[in-house]
């Protein structure tokens, strides 16, 4: 019995460093996709599949004029509905009638 316990506490704590082990070249993996996204030249918007906006990158701020603020998702519409005001030929409408 005292054998089975210890096997198992070993099995347990390699089974821990290799999901850390994991975590680690994931959040490394993250860090380096984001560095490519922030210093690209494109507008990058990323959607969870809820069709909701859970990213952008720089240019994608300085084109909508947007703040990102956390990491709350938010509509495209929302995103577009500052730059409509702000530009009225891209709403769609025609001219006087934003």
């Amino acid at each position: 019995m005292t054998r089975q316990l210890q096997e198992s506490r070993l099995a347990i704590e390699q089974a821990a460093r290799e999901l850390k082990l994991a975590n680690q070249k994931l959040e490394e993996r993250g860090n380096t996709m984001e560095a490519i996204l922030e210093n690209i030249p494109n507008g990058v918007i990323s959607f969870n599949p809820q069709g909701e906006i859970t990213q952008v990158n720089s240019t994608v701020e300085r084109m909508f004029g947007k703040r990102r603020r956390g990491r709350r998702a938010s509509s495209p519409t929302s995103l577009l509905r500052k730059t409509r005001m702000k530009y009225p030929a891209c709403s769609g409408a025609p001219p006087g009638k934003v």
